[in-house]
């Protein structure tokens, strides 16, 4: 059986134990004693510590990276996507979101957590969109879609845009950014057959959806002359997947959605607020002023 210690005061004490009988049996003047060599206490590094000589390896990164960029002589065009010259508001509005775009390269280079770098992957993907949007001032809608799964305990709303030659598009010339009730869809490039030779590019906002959507779980596909957009339901917990009587509320008012934290579910709030937004008069304090300034 293998030696067993036995801890006290110092110094150590390691005593060999041949079977159970000996645990008993054995005594601290019976011990075989094992000097054990001398060590150097270290005080081990604060989280405080670590923190700042994180900040500070990422400063020095951050500057040599600064200075890398800056000492690269890079010329922004005043043009837009399709090469037409931008008027100087517009041209600022490309310069912002251009310098934004550095900005989360040089993070980017700084970075060392896996997480943290596939954020920031993303952030630059979804700027780069933003880019090639201000860069493009010729838009033209969609007025005219067929749409699906409006209807009680249908999960997915479906929207069928026809866009010739949808599905040959890159995946950069089709992006769709989903909120909690709106949707911002757009499509680069396309080349209609009644105006060969000629590229549109085309955008469809809708905001203020008649119900909230998950945008985590909301995409975008193309195939063939088609481009869908699929907007996933959030699931009530009272009735399920409602029905949808429009795709938007627009200025009419949205149904009302049962909260269920709050004690009466959130409806004396929202009729506060519709009352106020659509058909409230103006405050006695409105009243008493413009009857002062007559």
């Amino acid at each position: 059986m293998q030696s067993k210690p036995r801890f006290g005061p110092r110094p150590l004490y390691f005593e060999k134990v041949e079977d159970d009988e000996d645990i008993a049996a054995a005594s601290l003047d019976e011990a075989e004693v094992i000097s054990l060599p001398d060590f150097v206490a270290v005080q081990p590094r604060s989280f405080d510590d670590e923190v700042v000589e994180a900040r500070r390896r990422v400063d020095d990164s951050y500057e040599a990276l600064r200075a890398k960029v800056d000492g690269v002589p890079a010329l922004l065009e005043a043009v837009d996507v399709d090469g037409w010259q931008l008027e100087r508001s517009q041209f600022e509005l490309v310069e912002e979101v251009d310098e934004d775009l550095k900005e989360l390269q040089i993070l980017l280079g700084c970075c060392r957590c896996p997480g943290n770098r596939l954020r920031l992957e993303g952030a630059l993907r979804e700027f780069e969109v933003s880019l090639r949007a201000k860069r493009t001032w010729a838009w033209f809608p969609l007025k005219r879609y067929e749409w699906s799964g409006y209807q009680y305990q249908e999960p997915v709303i479906t929207l069928d845009f026809h866009v010739p030659g949808a599905g040959a598009l890159s995946k950069e010339d089709i992006h769709c950014d989903f909120g909690a009730d709106h949707f911002d869809l757009k499509i680069w490039n396309v080349e209609w057959p009644e105006d060969p030779g000629v590229k549109y590019h085309h955008r469809v906002r809708k905001t203020r959806l008649m119900r909230d959507i998950e945008p985590q779980r909301s995409f975008v596909e193309a195939e063939g002359n088609h481009v869908y957009v699929k907007l996933q339901k959030v699931y009530d917990p009272r009735h399920g997947y409602c029905a949808w009587p429009d795709l938007a509320a627009g200025s009419k008012r949205k149904p009302f959605q049962y909260q269920e934290d709050a004690p009466d579910g959130g409806l004396m709030d929202f009729l506060e607020g519709e009352y106020e937004k659509y058909e409230a008069e103006p405050g006695p304090s409105r009243s008493v002023q413009s009857f002062r300034a007559s």
